[in-house]
């Protein structure tokens, strides 16, 4: 749990996710035929995409995990607004690409492949994983509640093993 302010800081979390689109933009025209041949056809996943997927088919498999207290409103509210940052990262990336986030082997930076929107958007997206992580702090475990599904005779009733004596004097006896 370490005080981050600033995603450049080296111990901020940094989902793994890969540019793939800008790898293949680094590729000749006939290493990117090659690579496609199987799936000429084949979205390209934007930056994030991946894991922002994956990250929400986590949330919808254990649904009953993310659920704020319907009395704490606030907490209602940080839950959908990281949620929802996150969900932005599931969507394509359709701005014209400006940024490039790989650098190659030799220092210089690989061609363009994501808008300035995206990186925005990633930024969001890993803000909101550190809301939501404060938040479930703050929650703290989820409790479940006790219940007997027994109900054990009253101290003053009949004991259950037809004795005829008072439960108390019987095997409610310590």
């Amino acid at each position: 749990d370490a005080d981050v302010k600033d995603l450049e800081d080296e111990r901020a979390f940094y989902p793994q996710v890969l540019d793939i689109r800008g790898v293949m933009a680094s590729l000749s025209d006939e290493e990117r035929a090659t690579a496609l041949r199987d799936n000429p056809d084949e979205d390209i996943p934007a930056f994030g995409q991946v894991w922002a997927l994956g990250f929400m088919f986590a949330v919808e498999s254990w649904p009953e995990e993310w659920v704020a207290p319907p009395k704490d409103k606030e907490a209602v509210q940080w839950l959908d607004d990281g949620l929802n940052a996150i969900i932005a990262l599931t969507e394509d990336d359709t701005d014209p690409p400006e940024v490039s986030v790989i650098e190659a082997e030799d220092g210089s930076t690989m061609p363009p492949s994501m808008s300035k929107a995206r990186l925005e958007v990633f930024g969001e997206a890993i803000w909101a994983v550190y809301d939501l992580r404060e938040l479930w702090k703050s929650i703290g475990p989820r409790v479940e509640q006790v219940r007997k599904t027994t109900q054990d005779p009253g101290r003053n009733d009949l004991c259950y093993c037809g004795s005829g004596r008072k439960y108390k004097k019987c095997h409610g006896a310590n």
